[in-house]
């Protein structure tokens, strides 16, 4: 059922580009109504105040639906948190006027491009820019895509909302009150925590669909780092799946590209594996 309800998020939303149906305004509003409650609550009763609602009503759902014609209202239920939790939309329709003023050598034109994407200051110096690039294409595809389907496969639909939810809170819970700086703290703890095996699970299968010597030395060298080095070892290992030298701020408009064709290799051997164990499980 897991395996049906990826496959069906990944073409709705990678291939008919529809996605980013979950947007933080809704989630704000959410937190506003709980505003009173947070404020009076620590910070880890804070977090669970407001998973637990979202947890009980996916479980009353799941309860009522999972006999229901034979699982397919628990199918939809399933497709409904993925599209809503995952943006598995290809972001290279985003970058697409970013390459054609890079090709171009027009910095000011591919700068203007990637700040929509990014607040990350960025350097005017083409090469420099390519790397920021680079490194924005790892970080959105992990965040965006990787992290909910590892989640989804190992706790099902409450871990894809579990871990939007938590990552939700550490980016908007001081946004929505200024004194909420406690719980988006806890909130960012947490998410390091949960980030920990699937970054490494992501490093792992980066070797395998890329320069394997060069990633899975890396992987080794870093398997035990901390959890603060999460989006760091994102990038470094899709880099070094790359051959690309880490150490160097610059890099060509061709590792943009690159890194996009890792991206894609690497999602269809993560479906693979899903579906490995799905048949295993069936057998």
């Amino acid at each position: 059922m897991i395996l049906i309800s990826i496959l069906i998020a990944l073409v709705v939303q990678r291939f008919a580009n529809m996605a980013g149906w979950l947007r933080s305004s809704w989630f704000e509003i959410y937190l506003g109504w709980l505003r009173p409650i947070l404020a009076k609550s620590n910070k880890w009763v804070a977090i669970a105040i407001v998973i637990l609602p979202v947890f009980v009503i996916l479980g009353i759902l799941h309860f009522f639906l999972m006999w229901r014609l034979f699982g397919l209202f628990f199918l939809f239920l399933s497709c409904a948190v993925l599209l809503l939790c995952m943006d598995a939309r290809n972001i290279k329709n985003q970058l697409d006027k970013y390459f054609e003023f890079a090709e171009k050598k027009d910095s000011e034109g591919a700068v203007n491009v990637v700040a929509e994407l990014t607040t990350e200051p960025l350097p005017h110096n083409l090469g420099e820019l390519n790397r920021v690039v680079t490194k924005h294409i790892f970080i959105k595809n992990y965040t965006n895509i990787f992290s909910v389907l590892f989640w989804v496969c190992v706790l099902n639909i409450y871990g894809a909302a579990g871990y939007t939810i938590v990552v939700l809170l550490r980016r908007l819970a001081i946004k929505v009150d200024g004194s909420f700086g406690d719980i988006a703290s806890a909130a960012g703890s947490i998410q390091d925590i949960l980030d920990w095996v699937p970054v490494r699970f992501l490093g792992l299968t980066y070797a395998l669909v890329g320069h394997f010597s060069q990633c899975f030395s890396f992987f080794v060298k870093h398997l035990k780092t901390g959890l603060h080095n999460n989006m760091k070892i994102v990038v470094e290992s899709g880099l070094s799946a790359l051959g690309a030298n880490i150490d160097e701020n610059a890099s060509t408009l061709e590792e943009n590209k690159a890194a996009l064709d890792l991206i894609d290799r690497t999602l269809i051997v993560w479906i693979v594996i899903v579906a490995l164990v799905t048949l295993g499980m069936l057998l």
